[in-house]
């Protein structure tokens, strides 16, 4: 690309529209375009790259390594591009919003709001923004406009210069099962242990579902999952159903394990203890709220089983 020229960012948002559809059709119908126009846009946004996104086999597009690497590396360049929008939204309205939270289901169910309920006790006006994405999304996310602080396990992802992570505490890895399960006996739970039962799991490539095999691998043990899913939430479920058992960081448990569930935790044997913390963009000082519900997440985690601080 040569130096002088910009990407147009409304191309580059019809590009991973048209990459995520699979439709020239429906994305030019998004962008009240006709497809001749689309298309042409598109092909501006190739020369100006200097290399071809997609493959055209008559009507049909399909990603080339160049569209499909490009599709994956400019998407923290869209997002920011989308957080202007908000700023101009923001200031117009003149609204503050003075957290914007970015976690995975789980973490936000059973940590997060419970931290911004302690904090609402102080700011009865607290304006919040929570929004949901997988382990592997986060890192893209957070640092934009939208997502100014992530709460997940730690490392987030890969060492990135863009990203400074503050770690809390680490949540035990645990057997969840009904408190009637056979294991529940157990004061805690092997990989051997588990085999003998139905296993509820995450699907592979997912990062709890990596560290269930670690967990069952290292001890030489091969366990084939009779449940699987894509969210956390629903294995708990599974779990609550009594459809086996299912590993994943006590965090998972926090509001889950009171007088009313049916659930109950084991600590596995050997003892695995996995980092949870924040990550924010390099060189952003936490302000005075933010460092508060940092504050509230170390106090709610300290007050239930299955947690240890990090001694910084």
């Amino acid at each position: 690309m040569q130096k002088d020229k910009m990407i147009n960012p409304r191309a580059l948002k019809l590009f991973h529209i048209v990459a995520n559809t699979g439709s020239l059709a429906a994305a030019s119908e998004q962008f009240h375009l006709s497809p001749p126009a689309a298309s042409r846009m598109i092909s501006i946004l190739e020369s100006d790259l200097g290399f071809k996104l997609f493959s055209r086999e008559g009507r049909h597009l399909t990603l080339t390594v160049e569209g499909h690497r490009f599709l994956r590396e400019s998407l923290p360049i869209l997002n920011n591009f989308q957080s202007i929008e908000q700023i101009a939204q923001d200031i117009k309205s003149k609204s503050a919003t003075a957290l914007r939270i970015l976690s995975t289901a789980p973490v936000a169910v059973s940590w997060i709001t419970p931290a911004l309920a302690q904090l609402k006790t102080n700011y009865p006006d607290l304006a919040c923004a929570v929004e949901i994405a997988d382990h592997l999304g986060m890192q893209s996310l957070v640092g934009s406009r939208s997502h100014d602080i992530a709460v997940a396990s730690l490392p987030l992802g890969k060492a990135s210069s863009n990203l400074s992570e503050l770690p809390i505490c680490e949540f035990r890895f645990e057997a969840v099962m009904q408190k009637n399960h056979p294991l529940a006996e157990k004061e805690s739970v092997s990989a051997t242990d588990i085999a003998n039962y139905p296993l509820i799991s995450l699907y592979q490539g997912q990062i709890g579902r990596t560290r269930q095999d670690d967990f069952i691998q290292l001890q030489n043990i091969n366990i084939t999952p009779q449940f699987e899913t894509s969210s956390s939430i629903v294995a708990l479920s599974l779990c609550q159903q009594g459809f086996g058992v299912a590993l994943m960081p006590s965090v998972y448990l926090l509001n889950n394990q009171d007088q009313h569930s049916n659930l109950i935790s084991r600590p596995t044997t050997p003892e695995r203890w996995i980092p949870f913390g924040v990550a924010i963009p390099a060189g952003q000082k936490l302000s005075k709220i933010q460092q508060e519900f940092l504050d509230n997440l170390k106090k709610t985690a300290s007050e239930k089983p299955g947690t240890r601080p990090i001694q910084s």
